[in-house]
């Protein structure tokens, strides 16, 4: 009987203790097993695990920005008007990525089918 890694999604023999394409271990009791269908295994991410990693990541993305604003600020005084407004114009346009990456989990919650 065959069945399908999770990890790589090649078929393997159902009994195996570790794919042979990708070595995904299959002999810890609370580790990967093979699926039946490729893409079976798929890591969910709910409810509060979901909140919890996008405040994680907005405090890891703000403390990011105001450094790099700091930097922005710093060539402003240093550069003049005009290199200081090219650092605003990039941490506004990294602002909007931080939000975006921060804000995939609870994406992926209404996303899932």
């Amino acid at each position: 009987m065959s069945a399908y890694c999770p990890r790589c999604e090649k078929e393997i023999a159902a009994e195996a203790p570790e794919c042979q394409y990708c070595g995904a271990d299959f002999s810890s009791a609370d580790g990967w097993k093979p699926t039946s269908e490729p893409g079976a295994w798929k890591p969910q991410l709910t409810g509060p695990g979901a909140v919890i990693q996008v405040i994680g990541r907005l405090i890891v993305g703000g403390v990011g920005w105001f450094a790099f604003m700091l930097v922005a600020m710093f060539a402003g005084f240093s550069g003049g008007y005009s290199a200081g407004k090219a650092w605003i114009g990039f941490a506004q346009v990294l602002a909007v990525c931080v939000l975006v990456w921060a804000l995939l989990p609870i994406g992926r919650l209404f996303l899932k089918k």
